[in-house]
């Protein structure tokens, strides 16, 4: 299976950034990649620079095949 991680510089419940995940996901889905299924999608959503510092290094950790992040604009 397949991994992606996924670091949002957002808290998890910003409505525009859950809207930006939600489409990321749909785009996957309509290319044939599942959740679970065939993809595991490992998000983290990093609120300040301590936490973007921890979640990197877990991100990486996991050993994903890529990570996506965005920036703040």
């Amino acid at each position: 299976m397949r991994r992606i991680g996924v670091l949002l510089p957002w808290a998890a419940d910003d409505a525009v950034f859950q809207t930006r995940m939600a489409a990321f996901l749909g785009g996957l889905q309509q290319l044939g990649w599942i959740d679970g299924r065939n993809v595991r999608i490992d998000s983290r959503w990093a609120v300040g620079e301590a936490d973007l510092r921890k979640y990197v290094g877990e991100l990486v950790a996991l050993g994903p095949d890529v990570v996506m992040a965005s920036g703040r604009r």
